[in-house]
């Protein structure tokens, strides 16, 4: 899963000249998911399913990050998987299979 991240990120950098910060934030959020998928022994494919995308939601919740917060991560989570699945078609989740909705509760401005 390691190399599947860098090449990502090498896309990021060279090909969609994303700046230092922003790849380390997706950086960040992919090792929070693979390292959540080593302690499951999952694939790549099986990591982006959506009832693991479900479960790692709750993981996040249980690990007191804010709502925003994982709205963030999870929306860094399917540039990769459309990555993935353009570089690797056999190991990408199923495009249809990773639409899982995460709302944030929203602000009542007064």
């Amino acid at each position: 899963m390691n190399e599947l991240i860098d090449d990502f990120l090498a896309e990021l950098l060279l090909a969609r000249g994303r700046s230092a910060r922003t790849i380390d934030a997706y950086r960040r959020n992919l090792h929070q998911l693979r390292d959540f998928a080593a302690d499951d022994d999952l694939t790549v494919q099986h990591a982006l399913a959506p009832n693991q995308l479900r479960n790692f939601i709750a993981h996040l919740r249980q690990n007191s990050y804010s709502p925003a917060s994982i709205h963030q991560n999870f929306a860094r989570l399917r540039p990769a998987a459309t990555s993935l699945r353009e570089v690797n078609p056999d190991h990408a989740p199923d495009s249809q299979r990773l639409h899982v909705r995460y709302r944030t509760e929203r602000k009542v401005l007064r």
